[in-house]
């Protein structure tokens, strides 16, 4: 610098005199392997910005751009970090000005098969957001949007999370920018009804880094979800599977107060019209297999709606609520679901009780549908048997009981495969040392079943 200052008397003019050839060896050592050699480059660009203004842009912009479609990884990511000294050190004036150039190139960078340069677009991004403002902000992630879906388009299903570039830029995006960027990605995704799979992972991406500040939108985003599976609903709703997993999945990851409020809104359609009861109970399996063994934290709540929905009065409904009782009692140790016998007992007692269900064995006394139908009962056995055979007394007498209640509420038909599965554990228990009430409560679920 001190040489600079004693051979140079107007650092202005000459900057704009060698700018041309100086903008040249940046742009060139911004490629350069070393990564010392790199960031200087990067930051004389800067400066050069700082000192020379408007100039530097014209000139600069479309040699960075070039350098950002380079097949050499190293140029694409010293052009990334030579438009990031230029857009920190530019006034908001400049920037607002150039944007027309600048959100292409930053666009084209978040979709890069390379992470690095996708991490280092996101900081651009983060820098260019604030003074270019929202409409700019929500531009390219409408764009970032449409090229995941195109991506998805091309390669199939089955890759949309492996190598799905603009999706992970999304979500590089979300973890580095405000709120406002988080609604313009809830605003895109659900503008259309029924939500597309890339929509749906781009919600999960947002999901998973907004952590928190997802809730706001939480109730928004079920509702256009629910609406979604309505549409759906005679076409291939289990398209869709997978994605809701992940987006539930990502909601979850954010603790046990999102995972709440999730299962609320989840819970909410079980209430409504019939397709908005079949959507909810689709919902509700999904939360289940998103979960896993941790649904087993929320299992009451579960068993209560389902077992509830089991007596609806559409076939459809009433598979989707036995659906997600099957997954619950698959992904969740049998040891855990036991403790839930009670709750299980009081939910099939009120299901029996609003079922309108007509059985078909000319059998006095109510049915529920859905513990008549073909494996029906097949969910609720191995918690009763879990109960029955490894519960403390109390427990082993309501699990006799609920298996007494569950032979009421069944058709012979559908329960006739389950008969040897729930006498052996009665003959075993009986057998043992125990309380006369345990005793009492295993004649009377034996004598439901010689019936």
């Amino acid at each position: 610098m001190q040489v600079w200052k004693m051979v140079i008397f107007n650092t202005p003019r000459v900057l704009r005199e060698i700018l041309p050839v100086a903008t040249k060896m940046i742009i060139s050592a911004l490629s350069s392997p070393d990564e010392e050699q790199t960031t200087t480059a990067a930051r004389a660009l800067g400066d050069l910005g700082q000192k020379l203004g408007d100039r530097v842009f014209p000139q600069v912009l479309p040699l960075l751009r070039e350098g950002l479609r380079s097949e050499n990884e190293r140029m694409r990511l010293g052009a990334c970090e030579g438009l990031s000294e230029l857009i920190q050190t530019a006034t908001k004036l400049q920037l607002v000005e150039h944007a027309s150039d600048l959100l292409p190139g930053v666009e084209e960078a978040l979709s890069d098969n390379s992470e690095s340069v996708r991490s280092a677009s996101a900081k651009i991004f983060s820098y260019l957001s604030r003074p270019l403002g929202h409409p700019a902000s929500e531009g390219v992630v409408q764009n970032l949007i449409l090229r995941a879906a195109e991506y998805q388009e091309v390669s199939g299903y089955e890759d949309i999370r492996d190598e799905n570039y603009a999706l992970d830029g999304l979500q590089k995006v979300l973890a580095l920018s405000s709120g406002k960027v988080l609604s313009s990605v809830v605003t895109n995704v659900i503008a259309e009804i029924p939500i597309t799979d890339t929509g749906l992972m781009s919600l999960a991406a947002a999901a998973r880094v907004a952590e928190g500040t997802f809730e706001a939108h939480l109730k928004e985003v079920m509702a256009a979800l629910s609406q979604t599976f309505v549409r759906l609903r005679h076409e291939s709703p289990e398209k869709l599977d997978d994605s809701v997993i992940s987006v539930f999945s990502s909601v979850a990851a954010s603790g046990e107060t999102l995972t709440k409020a999730l299962l609320i809104e989840i819970l909410s359609p079980m209430s409504h019209d019939v397709e908005m009861r079949v959507a909810g109970a689709r919902m509700l399996g999904l939360f289940v297999k998103a979960l896993g063994e941790n649904a087993g934290d929320y299992a009451g709540t579960i068993l209560e709606a389902a077992v509830r929905q089991l007596a609806d009065v559409d076939s459809g409904a009433v598979v989707e609520a036995w659906r997600a009782l099957d997954i619950l009692s698959k992904v969740v140790p049998i040891a855990r679901l036991r403790n839930e016998v009670v709750q299980l007992r009081q939910s099939l007692r009120q299901a029996g009780a609003n079922s309108t269900y007509r059985p078909t064995d000319n059998m006095p006394g109510d049915r529920i549908e859905g513990l008549c139908i073909k494996q029906g009962p097949a969910p609720l056995v191995p918690i009763l048997n879990e109960g029955l055979l490894h519960g403390s007394p109390e427990l082993r007498e309501q699990s006799a009981l609920c298996i007494a209640e569950l032979v009421e509420l069944s058709e012979q038909k559908a329960l006739s495969p389950f008969v040897i599965k729930l006498t052996g554990p009665l003959i075993r228990v009986i057998s043992d040392r125990g309380p006369w009430q345990v005793k009492a409560a295993i004649l009377h679920a034996m004598l439901r079943l010689l019936e």
